[in-house]
Order: structure tokens, then C-alpha cells, then sequence
């Protein structure tokens, strides 16, 4: 099932605790990827030294990851 874009809005009414179950799983693999991309792509720019130099201090704070 494809989810709403705000949080709140997608309508389970119709799907049975099983359906629910199966998005929730595909949901924690889906954001498991986000977050290794995120880490990926973060760890290449701070490597080429461009993260700690052009990325804004509020991005950076916003991920938390690198300082």
C-alpha cells in the first residue's frame, strides 16, 4: 500500500492487522536504506573534506552524524 505524504493521513481503515503488519515491515526496510544512503553519501563528503567545509552548520547538526 502506498502511504500518504503526512504523517497521519494514510487510511488503514481497509486493510486487515496483517496488511498493516507487512507496510510496517516494508516501512523499516525502506527507511534502513535511507539511512545507509545517508551514511554512505555523508561519509564520502566528509572524506573529500567537503561536508565539515560547505555543508551548512544546520544540516549538519540535522543529521547529527558528523561534526
Amino acid at each position: 500500500m502506498s502511504r500518504s505524504l503526512f504523517a497521519g493521513l494514510t487510511d488503514y481503515s481497509y486493510q486487515t492487522l496483517s496488511d498493516m503488519l507487512q507496510d510496517l515491515e516494508e516501512w523499516i526496510v525502506s527507511l534502513r536504506k535511507t539511512h545507509d544512503f545517508f551514511d554512505k553519501t555523508i561519509n564520502q563528503l566528509t572524506q573529500n573534506g567537503y561536508w565539515n567545509k560547505t555543508v551548512p552548520l544546520e544540516l549538519n547538526i540535522l543529521f547529527a552524524l558528523k561534526s
